[in-house]
C-alpha cells in the first residue's frame, strides 16, 4: 500500500481508509440486494399464505370457526344434533334398504366400482332439519 500511496501522492492512512470505505460500500451494496430478495420472497410466500387463508375460509370451514371458534356448550348442541341427524339417517337407510345398517356395511362398494343405483330419497330429505345456526 505504501508504493500506491507514493505512487498516486498520498498519505498511507488515506490509501487504507479508501479500501475499508470501498469494502464497507460493497459489502452495504450485497446486504441490500439479499435484503431485496428477501423482501420478495417474503412478499410472494405472503401472497400464498393469504390465499391459502382464503382457500379455507371460503371451502373448508365456517366463517364461525375461523373466527375464534365455538363455545363448548356451542360444540356439545352441534353434537347433539350431528348424532340425532345420524340416527335419522340411519333410520331412513335402514327403512328404504329394508335391511339393518350393518348388513349394508359389509356390502359396500369399494370406490374403485360403480356408484349405487339412485334411490327416491332427495338431499332434501337429508337436510330437512337443517344444521345448526352457524353453518
Amino acid at each position: 500500500m505504501t508504493e500506491l500511496a507514493q505512487r498516486i501522492g498520498i498519505d498511507d492512512a488515506q490509501v487504507r481508509y479508501w479500501f475499508q470505505n470501498r469494502h464497507t460500500r460493497t459489502k452495504l451494496r450485497m446486504e441490500e440486494y439479499e435484503n431485496k430478495l428477501l423482501r420478495e420472497e417474503n412478499d410472494m410466500i405472503m401472497q400464498e399464505n393469504m390465499a391459502n387463508l382464503d382457500f379455507l375460509r371460503r371451502h373448508m370451514y365456517c366463517s364461525r370457526c375461523l373466527n375464534g371458534g365455538m363455545t363448548v356448550e356451542e360444540l356439545r348442541m352441534e353434537n347433539i344434533w350431528l348424532r340425532k341427524e345420524l340416527a335419522r339417517v340411519i333410520a331412513h337407510v335402514e327403512d328404504v334398504s329394508g335391511q339393518p345398517i350393518v348388513a349394508l356395511l359389509s356390502v359396500v362398494p369399494d370406490e374403485t366400482s360403480s356408484p349405487p343405483p339412485a334411490s327416491s330419497a332427495t338431499t332434501d330429505d337429508f337436510l330437512s332439519l337443517g344444521p345448526p345456526n352457524h353453518v
